[in-house]
Parts: structure tokens; sequence; C-alpha cells
């Protein structure tokens, strides 16, 4: 027997993944709503730390973002998220699918979010610029930063 075209293995793969391990609707739905919040000529803000907690662990995801001398953590919980922004006078809004809303931080620069989805987070520099962080997932008791 002849070995498979690479069409025919993606095909085979693609059937048996389809019937064995499918993917969770809220994951797919997740992931294009995080692919629908990228645009291409925005200026990303570096992604400098991240931890998941493993699969089954109820453990916060935290991840930290810099650019320049400003720097955002986001711990997402199992039903919101914290949101620190230094310095703390730096203005802050969170993007969804729907729109962005400016984020009221406290006089620390700490603000809490709710679980509400896909996001992204965007801090307008001292320079007058702004950056946006990649996709972040703050679904209900799950999600991670891509």
């Amino acid at each position: 027997m002849a070995d498979p075209t690479h069409d025919e293995l993606e095909a085979r793969l693609r059937a048996h993944f389809a019937e064995h391990d499918r993917v969770p609707p809220l994951a797919v739905d997740s992931a294009k709503a995080l692919y629908g919040l990228r645009r291409i000529d925005e200026e990303l803000i570096e992604l400098t730390e991240a931890s998941v907690p493993m699969r089954g662990d109820d453990g916060d995801t935290v991840a930290r973002f810099e650019r320049d001398d400003v720097v955002l953590v986001v711990r997402r919980r199992a039903n919101d998220a914290l949101v620190m922004v230094s310095p703390a006078s730096t203005p802050v809004s969170i993007e969804t699918a729907e729109g962005s809303v400016a984020l009221e931080t406290d006089d620390d620069g700490v603000a809490t979010v709710p679980a509400v989805g896909p996001v992204r987070f965007r801090i307008e520099l001292p320079d007058g610029t702004s950056g946006v962080t990649d996709g972040i997932d703050l679904s209900p008791s799950g999600g991670d930063a891509h």
C-alpha cells in the first residue's frame, strides 16, 4: 500500500479528532473572537511574563505586559480579573468585540473587571502613542493569555 498523501493524512487526522477529541464549542468561539480583536497595524505591548495553571488547577492566571516604562498586569480569577497598571496614572481601556471602555483605576492603578470573554487592553503611553495587548480570554472560570 502506498503512503498517503499530505491531504489524505490530514483528512484522516481531522476525522479522528472530530470523533475522539472534539474542541469544545466555547473554545472555538473564544478563539474566533480573540482573532477578531487583532489589528495587524497596531503596536503590541510585549508579554514579558505569564503563568497559566495546569488543567484542573483553580489557580489564577497572570499575564504581565511591558512597553517603554509602563507595566500592565492582568490577574484572571474565576469570575473576574484584576488589572494593575504602573504608573498608576496611565490610561487603560478594555476592548471586546462590542467595543472599548475606559477603565477607572484607583490611586494605585488597580481596577476589577468582570469575566466577559475574549478581550485585550490598550494603554496610552507617555509619548502620546498607544499600545495593545494580545488577546486574553477572560471567560468565567477559564482562559489564558494568548
